[in-house]
């Protein structure tokens, strides 16, 4: 135990060394040994570590001494994006302004907010953590006693694995999409232009949505080949040249060749493979999703059948039957 805090105890030593040479090298204009020991003490990510933050601030100064503005401007951003102290963040934003940078970039992302928001919690923090939410959830959280509340291991799993947002259709909402327990979860965001950052308005179970999204899929390739199948029959046995031959005929709408892609959230189209007849060997592939996920395929053969197969198996097949695609050269 006392080989621990005399390593620590050394630790924080060195690093308080680096920083306060930093200061100096500052002051005496040696600007690229500035950068170099700030450098050094930012990186230097231990719990120790009280300077890292101070730092990436003082090696801003120093790149703009340098006349590197943009090194400058891009450790302000990463500053008022990650740090929990309001005066550093105020003064890494009002540096970022001066150097050029765009006023508009100092709100906090949706992701950087949640987090924020997370940490108040962690820290049981309320008045924090009522400012990084609206709406009933606020409500919620302010008649709650953050000092009887216990520790969540839940807690620790609110990565956000995914953010959803179009700023051309709708600038001042977004989703982002955590996985507690393997549980998709829906995060929902709106902007707070006045504050700076976004506030969490409500939660959303995406898990049963998920769930049928992929059943979908499943049902929407059984029916393209199907489809295949009934266009043969009327065009002497010849499968279609294209998806969008059968929509409007052998299927009723667009929405029924598309794919929904479980890890992104996105749909596209399924990808064909052109030139297949019912004669045809069964063993051939028709339709396939346009991506593998988990290292697996979904695709859809001649006979009918549809399965997940690994995806080296697809490339393979594509090879061997020549289905020339893009999507079967890049997908690993």
């Amino acid at each position: 135990m006392q080989e621990a805090a005399g390593i620590t105890l050394a630790l924080m030593m060195l690093i308080m060394g680096w920083f306060n040479d930093g200061l100096k090298a500052l002051e005496a204009k040696q600007y690229d040994k500035a950068v170099e020991l700030f450098t050094k003490v930012q990186e230097k990510n231990v719990p120790c570590n009280r300077y890292r933050e101070q730092a990436l601030f003082f090696r801003a100064q120093a790149y703009e001494e340098k006349g590197d503005k943009a090194k400058a401007m891009a450790d302000c951003l990463a500053l008022y994006n990650g740090t929990k102290d309001k005066e550093l963040m105020e003064e890494a934003g009002k540096l970022f302004v001066e150097l050029g940078g765009d006023g508009r970039l100092l709100t906090l992302s949706p992701t950087a907010s949640w987090n924020k928001y997370i940490a108040a919690i962690k820290a049981r923090n309320k008045d924090e953590a009522l400012s990084y939410c609206t709406g009933q959830l606020k409500g919620d959280l302010n008649s709650m006693d953050f000092s009887e509340m216990r520790n969540d291991p839940k807690e620790s799993d609110v990565k956000v694995v995914r953010e959803e947002m179009d700023p051309n259709v709708d600038p001042e909402h977004a989703v982002l999409i955590i996985m507690p327990e393997g549980q998709e979860i829906e995060v929902r965001m709106v902007l707070d232009r006045k504050a700076g950052h976004w506030l969490v308005s409500g939660f959303a179970d995406r898990t049963e949505a998920l769930r049928k999204n992929t059943e979908g899929n499943l049902q929407n390739l059984k029916n393209i080949v199907q489809s295949c199948h009934m266009y043969g029959c009327d065009h002497e046995q010849q499968f279609p040249k294209d998806l969008e031959t059968l929509v409007g005929k052998e299927i009723s709408g667009k929405d029924k060749i598309l794919y929904f892609n479980p890890e992104t959230g996105t749909r596209t189209p399924f990808i064909y493979c052109s030139g297949l007849a019912m004669t045809s060997s069964p063993d051939l592939i028709v339709a396939a999703a346009p991506t593998s996920v988990k290292g697996k395929r979904l695709c859809a053969f001649v006979d009918g059948r549809t399965e997940e197969i690994p995806e080296e198996y697809f490339q393979k097949k594509c090879e061997a039957q020549k289905w020339k695609i893009e999507e079967a050269k890049k997908k690993k």
